[in-house]
């Protein structure tokens, strides 16, 4: 085989394996639309992909942009694209660095655990919100001098707030229920960590503060403790892996907005 007709044949697999490999990664963020999780991780996803396999797959895709670049006007829009585009990339980049080091956070020993609350279904936690629920209780149980904050309150289509369906939970699973102490006011996870500091104070609870979250989240709340003067440790729960790709985007999101904002 000449040698241009072996390039040829080599650039046309490795364009094939970027396709299949742009593919699954469309797929992992649209698997959560089928389940009803739809947010601003999955639609930009969804969306960045789209792109990127039209870029990869379709061999017109190269000159379409020539054609809009000719043009003044496209220009100016492909150049401020490229530019919002690359900067979300570096910033996601070394976001997903920093979260992945912080799923890793040590914990202290006999500390005061914070359960984070998200989403129950009717009175009863859901998925991501066991497994929270089962790292923390993996934590107390290694840990019998531990006490718990289960904090969340109700939420719109909850039957009850977030920190009653946690202390049921862990009370069927055996801890003690003189080791729980509910926060069923709070909305986020600013509100999380800043009123059950104000329960570990009123009640004379251990000082070390673990947070019991998603891997993906533990970064945003540990920089939210800090910002209250907090040095909090990470038991880290597994997320469901088809639901990883969206909640990891829309972290990146959060936390663009909690750096610039807040």
């Amino acid at each position: 085989m000449p040698r241009n007709e072996e390039k040829k044949a080599f650039m046309g697999i490795g364009r094939l394996c970027v396709v299949l490999v742009i593919a699954l990664l469309l797929a992992w963020f649209l698997l959560p639309v089928f389940r009803g999780i739809v947010n601003i991780g999955n639609a930009a996803g969804i969306l960045l992909c789209s792109f990127a396999l039209w870029l990869a797959g379709y061999p017109g895709a190269a000159g379409c942009l020539s054609s809009l670049w000719g043009h003044p006007g496209g220009k100016v829009l492909l150049s401020a694209a490229s530019l919002a585009l690359g900067a979300f990339l570096v910033f996601g980049a070394v976001m997903s660095c920093l979260m992945a080091a912080a799923i890793h956070r040590p914990p202290k020993e006999n500390g005061t655990v914070v359960i984070l609350g998200c989403q129950v279904k009717g009175t009863q936690p859901s998925l991501m919100l066991t497994k929270r629920l089962e790292a923390a209780k993996e934590y107390l149980d290694r840990n019998p001098e531990a006490v718990c904050i289960p904090s969340g309150g109700k939420g719109n289509g909850e039957l009850v707030s977030e920190a009653q369906a946690m202390k049921a939970w862990l009370v069927e699973h055996g801890i003690d229920e003189n080791r729980i102490y509910p926060e069923a006011q709070s909305r986020d996870t600013v509100e999380n960590i800043r009123n059950s500091k104000e329960i570990m104070d009123s009640e004379g609870l251990p000082k070390d503060m673990i947070l019991v979250s998603d891997g993906f989240h533990q970064y945003r709340a540990g920089l939210i403790a800090q910002k209250q003067g907090i040095e909090a440790g990470a038991v880290s729960a597994q997320t469901p892996w088809y639901t990883l790709a969206t909640y990891w985007m829309r972290e990146i999101f959060a936390l663009a907005q909690e750096i610039l904002f807040h």
